[in-house]
């Protein structure tokens, strides 16, 4: 049976364990996640079967973003509702601690499917552009990118 966790940054074991995934996990491919996203998440949670990560949804730092959210469901357990239980515990600790939270999503086939998903979450489709995505937060600053990509936000 799953297991979720926080993701504790100081955990070797557990640091590990989302390196492997990043690493061995179609999902993080296609979700564009690798090593360089362990040290940018600031609040996680991470799905455990038998020692083995098989799902991630976290808030990462990066330069444009203070809290960008990511998530990737190992492919063996999608459609068993990971992804939802990762997302409702995260989006309930980042509601506690008044975060806001963007994402982005490209809005090409293997991508689409996630909007309705993260609609049902209160995420809102700010602005797609064809070649400019418009980022938002709590002070609508707003800074473009030069992807084709959907960029969904969500006021905590």
């Amino acid at each position: 049976m799953e297991e979720i966790k926080l993701y504790e940054t100081k955990d070797s074991k557990m640091r590990l364990a989302v390196l492997e995934f990043f690493e061995n996990s179609e999902a993080c491919e296609l979700a564009q996640l690798d090593a360089n996203h362990l040290d940018q998440i600031h609040l996680g949670y991470i799905c455990m079967e038998s020692a083995k990560v098989v799902g991630i949804c976290a808030l990462v730092k990066n330069k444009y973003m203070s809290s960008e959210l990511i998530l990737a469901v190992r492919e063996n357990f999608q459609a068993k509702g990971i992804a939802s239980r990762l997302q409702k515990k995260l989006l309930t600790a980042a509601n506690d601690k008044k975060l806001s939270i963007t994402l982005t999503t490209y809005d090409t086939a293997p991508y689409i499917h996630v909007v309705k998903f993260y609609e049902n979450f209160g995420f809102i489709l700010l602005r797609k552009y064809k070649s400019k995505l418009l980022y938002g937060n709590n002070t609508n600053r707003r800074k473009f990118n030069n992807k084709r990509q959907f960029t969904l936000y969500y006021y905590a």
